[in-house]
């Protein structure tokens, strides 16, 4: 399924108990991530924009978000803020994907603490690997992949 913007959001999964949280503004990015992470027994809600997300958040649990830095809207930084700042979020691990390869934006997604943060261009196999580390480091629970 393609996502776009102000459409309804993708969801796959079994609704195992893992939620897993996906806001890019790439097409092509979303879409490797949405069919890599739909291989799995997570529900997985992608959506397009911050705004959706932000939406998302605060009316979902969710074990991990995975946010573009750049997403229109609310960019990763923001939300990644709000995450952090909400005592009903604050568990959420978050992992942001960037196109800047700058140091200085690794380094500021960190520094607001975010969980892991991957450059573009990424293999999606090696960010489902990712957020399975997340999962494993946050409660040692997670889904099997099928």
């Amino acid at each position: 399924m393609r996502a776009v913007a102000g459409a309804v959001p993708t969801e796959r999964g079994s609704g195992n108990g893992v939620a897993v949280l996906v806001a890019e503004g790439d097409s092509t990015s979303r879409e490797l991530l949405e069919y890599y992470l739909g291989r799995t027994s997570w529900r997985t809600v992608v959506v397009t924009t911050g705004e959706e997300a932000h939406r998302h958040l605060r009316s979902e649990r969710f074990d991990v978000a995975v946010l573009d830095v750049s997403l229109e809207h609310r960019s990763g930084f923001d939300l990644l803020r709000e995450i952090r700042d909400d005592k009903q979020l604050s568990h959420t691990r978050v992992m942001l994907l960037s196109e800047d390869g700058r140091d200085g934006t690794e380094l500021k997604a960190f520094e607001l603490g975010a969980s892991d943060f991957v450059r573009r261009p990424f293999a999606p196999a090696v960010v489902v690997a990712r957020v399975k580390r997340l999962l494993i480091r946050r409660n040692g629970a997670m889904g099997e992949q099928s």
